[in-house]
């Protein structure tokens, strides 16, 4: 379930409420017989979110403050209940002169099991001219980890650390009359970073990660096409490559709008061979494509997405011994009131 409502104050506020609560159960019918590397076992639990925000616009830039709340319940075949909460306080601030942009923000959590932690985010951006634009940043992290990294009975680690990071990244734009293009470069230092490893989760002292990622957006009266292009370079203090993260990812989109009411959108991802590890092996988890086709019809008070996932039936891993969905059928409806 999700629920999201917008407010619109005097042209000069917003203010934004989402709900979100989702409740799952799991539960193994051929555990018995059906051969894996894992010890699955039977799991209910649920995840709930509050998150609140107002924006404020101003005469020279804007600002962006608000509260998130959020419950984690998990319980496993065998275990105890457990129940994990966050609150998080939040702001930005943006200004405004002329060809410059500034931006600074900061996020403070409470976290029940790790205490209080403050991040923040550092952004420049100049626009060159009208048509040229380069953005940069810097911005910290922590990430703790969940109940089921913490509390599962056969994978679980309660010694995990939470993972800090600091990252930054520089990004070069040039829009055209018909096309738009970006470069950017990025570069991510994690402390205690969380991977599955020898069948439990454990911390990796550090990671280092840096990449390249580019892009083309062309579009018209009626189509919008796009591709991008990320390449991601992984070194972990164990020597060891990452887990289930490929080294190249492509993607391509085109966009057809028929008229103001119908379209037709085309998706294509191309991920790189991996790696996982299960027991004490390393597996190859094989490069895979993906096609998806979703058909939008959108009236004044409605809109009704039909989508065919995976069109060709591929057959991939993302997580060695989990099987993913084969070609499907879904069908979406939001109304606006």
């Amino acid at each position: 379930f999700r629920e999201g409502i917008t407010y619109h104050y005097n042209q000069k506020y917003d203010a934004y409420l989402d709900l979100s609560l989702s409740q799952y159960q799991r539960y193994n019918k051929y555990l018995e017989t059906a051969p894996s590397d894992y010890g699955v076992q039977d799991a209910q639990g649920s995840i709930a979110n509050l998150d609140f925000r107002i924006k404020e616009k101003k005469g020279n830039g804007l600002s962006l403050y608000g509260f998130q709340n959020l419950v984690e319940t998990y319980e496993n075949q065998g275990a105890s209940s457990e129940k994990l909460q966050m609150f998080d306080i939040y702001g930005m601030r943006k200004y405004i002169f002329d060809q410059h942009i500034f931006e600074y923000g900061a996020r403070f959590t409470e976290n029940q099991d790790y205490g209080q932690h403050l991040v923040y985010s550092l952004g420049y951006n100049c626009l060159l001219d009208s048509k040229r634009t380069i953005k940069s940043g810097v911005k910290s992290g922590f990430k703790a980890p969940s109940i089921y990294h913490q509390t599962d009975p056969i994978y679980g680690n309660p010694n995990l650390a939470p993972e800090k990071s600091i990252g930054a990244e520089v990004e070069y734009s040039y829009i055209s009359s018909g096309a738009d293009f970006y470069t950017a470069v990025f570069y991510n230092d994690v402390e205690n970073f969380i991977q599955f490893s020898n069948s439990s989760f454990a911390n990796v002292s550090q990671a280092k990660y840096w990449g390249l990622e580019a892009g083309v957006e062309r579009r018209n009266s009626k189509s919008v096409a796009s591709a991008n292009i990320t390449l991601t370079n992984y070194d972990l203090s164990t020597g060891k490559e990452a887990a289930r993260r490929p080294k190249e990812i492509i993607k391509l989109n085109y966009l057809f709008l028929f008229n103001s009411s119908h379209s037709l959108n085309i998706d294509f991802v191309y991920r790189g061979q991996a790696f996982d590890n299960v027991t004490s092996d390393k597996v190859t988890l094989n490069s895979y494509e993906l096609w998806n086709l979703d058909y939008t019809y959108e009236a004044q008070t409605f809109k009704i997405v039909g989508s065919l996932k995976n069109v060709f039936d591929r057959d991939y891993e993302t997580i060695a011994g989990y099987s993913t969905l084969g070609r499907n059928i879904q069908l979406n409806v939001v109304s606006y009131f």
